[in-house]
């Protein structure tokens, strides 16, 4: 009986170190690319961040409608410069998930005429490669970088993603539940995501 205890007790243990991890939560490009009206991000360009002219630019989900069968978001861009204090509304994007990817067209409604970025694709693993869009196929991104860590004017970001336009030296790099926080040029200043 004393031998059988012992026994007993190391099944046990290997047991409950055979039992499934708690559940990570599995990422997908809603997470990196969150698309909710009301969410806001704030930028500004990476070359004047110490110079008192900065401009800095707002990227709001103002609407949202259906096309294809697709939710496509509407946004607001602002620009304006601390100096000068002007403020100037640009070109719309709009964006939409589809197909395990998200999809922006800048300064036109989403047609089929294929004038669209393709920003980010699953897998969301390093090495997953893909058009930027269906007229420019050899403009390659691909995920060169997965949990990362970044520290912008917006705060510190773990879990990052890091994409690359291949032979160049422009990025994307997204955070999970925040969205896009930095690029080559620009990084995020302040947000709001729902």
């Amino acid at each position: 009986m004393k031998k059988i205890i012992p026994l007993l007790i190391l099944l046990l243990i290997a047991c409950q170190s055979n039992t499934a991890p708690e559940d990570i939560p599995e990422y997908t490009v809603e997470n990196y690319f969150p698309l909710e009206i009301g969410n806001t991000w704030n930028w500004i360009n990476k070359a004047f961040i110490e110079l008192d002219t900065f401009v800095l630019y707002e990227i709001k989900i103002d609407s949202s409608y259906i096309w294809n069968g697709k939710t496509v978001y509407e946004t607001i861009t602002t620009y304006w410069q601390r100096t000068r204090q002007t403020f100037v509304i640009e070109c719309t994007p709009y964006y939409n998930y589809y197909d395990g990817g998200i999809y922006e067209w800048e300064c036109e409604k989403p047609s089929n005429d294929g004038s669209y970025f393709l920003r980010i694709k699953e897998p969301l693993e390093t090495g997953n490669e893909w058009g930027r869009s269906s007229d420019a196929d050899d403009q390659r991104l691909e995920i060169t970088e997965i949990g990362i860590s970044r520290s912008v004017e917006a705060g510190n970001f773990d879990d990052c993603i890091k994409v690359e336009l291949v032979g160049s030296e422009k990025y994307w790099i997204y955070a999970p539940n925040v969205g896009l926080i930095e690029t080559d040029a620009k990084e995020l200043w302040d947000y709001e995501v729902e």
